[in-house]
């Protein structure tokens, strides 16, 4: 996990990491780029902290967001995310960032996320099919605009990476982590025919995330946005071409919007100037999704843990129970039937005890019974939160376990999620 709760609540309110209204904000010095053999290498003029999700052992170069330089004259602290130099957090700090999501909206960029195009000559419903043989998604009968919530599965069963599957008037787009960008397309180009076309977008990606993210995107669309949590259509925001779809992984209303790299540059820097849109990092995406209990590919959600166990049984319908043709659906349809022998756990920890990624969980007879995959202080809530796994035989769900911290035992209470309720918008 980050670091997060170094920074706290700055002198700075979310909107005075502002220099000016101005929109030259790509004039910055404090970022230098240098080409080394065809990579475009980022470096920042400090020492970079690093997170769990970038491989200490890896020495390849830093990739970088359209949005690098916009980050850094805004005074943003510069960390390597998913192979890229991302804002971990603004002048404000985490503390401020989290509270202005909840209370207005804030603008983060997932330009780091991989972004997939993919086409068919025989027509979308031979493409679902296809994509249906790799996920266990309902794609099929996913109507146009629709998004669909799903994953890679291997063949034991294991989530290799969680998605969003859009489909739109002519393909299909997916959405998938940074870290699995590399591994997501071999998956498609392994599994699908050769006649699919497969792209790898090179665009930007923002979400405009809170109660306040319609009122504001509505200010600056040409047309109505008449949609409804997990719809996309193409637009036009800011005065540019655009696909913006409602979603988010905050557990706040919000829209993702994907454009080419000079024209997210120009969206994100409008919305900004909105006097309800404060940036936000990753620091403070992190502890939004935890409270709303959702799942963080490589910590939560890994290879060696399948949809049932992660508590991901809604994504799969019945018809593709029935079917069973997606990889790995012997052991997971053998986990829906008979129950698995692991389970997600939600707690929340006394004394606010921050419990972090690895931290033991034991039942009431001490013994360890499963560990800690995400954990946090919940600023909505005041509280310490956490998620993790535990074996079902070791500890009932009516049971309060306890977490190893620094060698201390401290009570913790299990609780339904999400921490914080979601607050999307359905018709």
């Amino acid at each position: 996990m980050l670091k997060l709760w170094k920074a706290g609540l700055g002198a700075l309110s979310p909107k005075s990491h502002r220099r000016s209204k101005s929109l030259s904000f790509f004039s910055g010095k404090s970022l230098r780029f240098s080409d080394r053999g065809g990579a475009i290498v980022c470096c920042a003029s400090k020492p970079l902290e690093r997170n769990l999700s970038q491989d200490p052992t890896d020495k390849s170069p830093l990739l970088h967001s359209p949005l690098a330089e916009f980050h850094l004259s805004l005074g943003a602290k510069m960390t390597p995310f998913g192979g890229f130099l991302m804002p971990l957090n603004y002048p404000a700090g985490i503390l401020a960032e989290h509270k202005h999501c909840r209370a207005k909206a804030s603008l983060f960029d997932v330009s780091h996320m991989g972004q997939f195009t993919l086409t068919s000559p025989l027509g979308l419903e031979h493409l679902a099919a296809e994509l249906e043989t790799l996920i266990p998604g309902n794609l099929i009968e996913l109507k146009q605009g629709q998004l669909c919530y799903t994953m890679f599965t291997n063949r034991q069963g294991g989530i290799i990476d969680d998605l969003i599957v859009a489909r739109t008037p002519t393909n299909f787009l997916i959405v998938g982590n940074a870290n699995n960008r590399d591994k997501d397309f071999e998956i498609l180009r392994g599994g699908l025919s050769q006649n699919i076309a497969i792209k790898q977008e090179k665009q930007g990606l923002i979400a405009l995330q809170g109660p306040d993210s319609s009122e504001v995107l509505m200010r600056y669309s040409s047309e109505p946005m008449d949609l409804s949590f997990l719809e996309g259509a193409y637009s036009t925001i800011c005065g540019q071409s655009c696909w913006v779809s409602r979603s988010g992984y905050t557990g706040e209303d919000g829209y993702e919007i994907a454009a080419a790299p000079d024209r997210i540059q120009h969206i994100a820097q409008t919305l900004l100037l909105d006097e309800k849109v404060g940036m936000a990092g990753l620091g403070a995406r992190d502890t939004l999704r935890l409270e709303a209990g959702l799942s963080l590919c490589g910590q939560d959600l890994t290879e060696d843990t399948t949809p049932v166990e992660a508590g991901l049984s809604w994504t799969i319908n019945h018809r593709r129970r029935n079917e069973a043709n997606f990889s790995g659906a012997k052991v997971i349809l053998k986990q829906l039937h008979e129950r698995p022998s692991r389970r997600r756990i939600a707690l929340t920890i006394a004394n606010k005890t921050i419990a972090r990624t690895g931290t033991p969980i034991k039942n009431n007879a001490g013994e360890q019974c499963g560990e800690i995959t995400s954990g946090s202080f919940s600023p909505t809530t005041n509280r310490s939160i956490a998620v993790g796994y535990v074996e079902r035989k070791r500890l009932d769900s009516k049971e309060n376990p306890w977490v190893t911290v620094r060698g201390k035992d401290i009570e913790a209470t299990q609780v339904s999620l999400p921490f914080v309720p979601h607050r999307y918008f359905r018709k």
